[in-house]
């Protein structure tokens, strides 16, 4: 089951997939899994963003524009990065907004800056009229400036249609761009052959890494959160004395082929979304790939814990045997695998099998050792189907009348063994 219209369908998600593999990196020789970390001494010092020079960048919008943009999540989009020297996945990011306002539409891909504005389009092809879509053309304009904080100079920064030359972004000719609205879903699809990216007048090359967009599929981030609920987790670390973390997450429940944990990373990264993805042929099976975007970190030099430098966290499967690390899980594409398990309590769990564990690669520039790993742990994670915002609404269940009785999203009374998402006594379940 699926909040987006788009996603329901075999050409969008099918493309995605195909992607999947074919733009990643992969990792290196198996080494030195304890090379930076130990208990007492974390070896990141923070979010690298903060530290980059899109702290200079500020939204180009005018106080007097009032459009109101919706915060929305895209299920799939694709991290740039010249240290993976490619595009990564980055599950369920939530940076980009748009509005709908009649012939006009307005698109913000990048947090707390500006927008470019979209008009209706009705002679342009549409592949996904069968959606019930239909095109807006979007025209690149300026959305943000940046301030050289030595010079205190300021550059205006354009948002436009990359190409993409052995996976690296380029400022193309083209200035336009299509997406594709769908109104039932509140729904804005921009295909994955369209990446968009910010540039200044002084080169081809973008702007900066952070502001770079590609496959953004945008459903408003309410909608989404009906599908989210509440969850713990616990962690087992194969450092020093193994040890053992968890607490609280969330997990998205709305795709009809995989599971979004968010919070349950080891590398401390709490933002981070992970996919799990169940098997076809076996829904109490799942797995994670390797080289999903976790966060971008700056690391600490030398241990006298002055200088820093940049580096990628991104998930790893790995071997195990009796508690130890063996290697990387090469064999089988670098994935984890999990089992689901339905318990009494009407909560499920999923936890490690086969052997593997799912852990983080540090991935660097050369000059630094290019790469080890941050942490893996023993993984397990369990479900509540408690609404993590207030997300069960538009079906009015009276105590005591409805005990056991199950009912889909639409509040529609359905068999208790109905497949996809349904509420029972006020709670969510997923049926397999």
């Amino acid at each position: 089951m699926s909040a987006s219209a788009i996603n329901r369908g075999n050409a969008p998600k099918a493309k995605v997939a195909s992607e999947k593999k074919a733009v990643l990196a992969t990792p290196g020789a198996f080494k030195n899994f304890a090379v930076k970390q130990n208990a007492e001494n974390s070896f990141f010092s923070g979010i690298q963003h903060k530290a980059s020079k899109v702290a200079q960048v500020q939204s180009s919008r005018r106080a007097e524009e009032t459009i109101e943009l919706t915060p929305c999540y895209s299920e799939w989009t694709y991290f740039y990065s010249t240290i993976m020297g490619g595009f990564i996945p980055k599950i369920m990011h939530d940076q980009a907004s748009f509005a709908i306002e009649g012939d006009k539409a307005y698109l913000a891909p990048f947090k707390n800056l500006g927008e470019v504005e979209g008009v209706l389009n009705t002679e342009a092809e549409n592949p996904y009229a069968e959606y019930g879509a239909v095109v807006y053309t979007f025209t690149s304009d300026v959305i943000a400036k940046y301030t050289d904080p030595n010079t205190q100079e300021q550059t205006d920064l354009t948002l436009e249609p990359c190409i993409i030359e052995n996976y690296t972004p380029y400022r193309s000719s083209e200035k336009t761009f299509d997406a594709y609205y769908i109104a039932e879903y509140n729904e804005l699809y921009i295909p994955s052959d369209v990446t968009l990216a910010l540039f200044d007048d002084k080169s081809n090359e973008v702007f900066d890494e952070f502001y770079v967009a590609r496959h953004l599929d945008l459903v408003p981030q309410e909608t989404l959160n009906e599908y989210i609920s509440k969850g713990t987790f616990s962690n087992k670390s194969y450092y020093g004395e193994k040890e053992i973390t968890s607490g609280e997450c969330q997990i998205y429940l709305g795709s009809s082929n995989a599971i979004y944990v968010k919070g349950a990373d080891a590398s401390g990264a709490t933002n981070a979304w992970i996919e799990y993805d169940f098997d076809e042929t076996d829904k109490t099976l799942l797995s994670v790939f390797d080289n999903e975007y976790v966060g971008t970190f700056n690391f600490y030099d030398d241990e006298s814990r002055t200088t820093t430098h940049p580096g990628v966290v991104a998930t790893v499967g790995l071997l195990q045997a009796d508690g130890e690390l063996t290697g990387f899980n090469a064999a089988q594409d670098y994935a984890s695998f999990y089992k689901w398990t339905d318990n009494a309590d009407e909560t499920s769990t999923i936890t490690n099998t086969d052997g593997t564990v799912y852990g983080d690669y540090v991935y660097e520039d050369e000059a630094y050792g290019n790469g080890g790993m941050y942490n893996a742990v023993d993984q397990t994670i369990t479900i509540s189907y408690e609404p993590a915002f207030d997300a069960i609404k538009n079906v009015n269940v009276e105590t005591g009348k409805f005990n056991g009785v199950s009912f889909n999203l639409a509040g529609q009374k359905v068999n208790a063994n109905q497949k996809g998402l349904i509420i029972r006594d006020g709670k969510k379940f997923i049926v397999r």
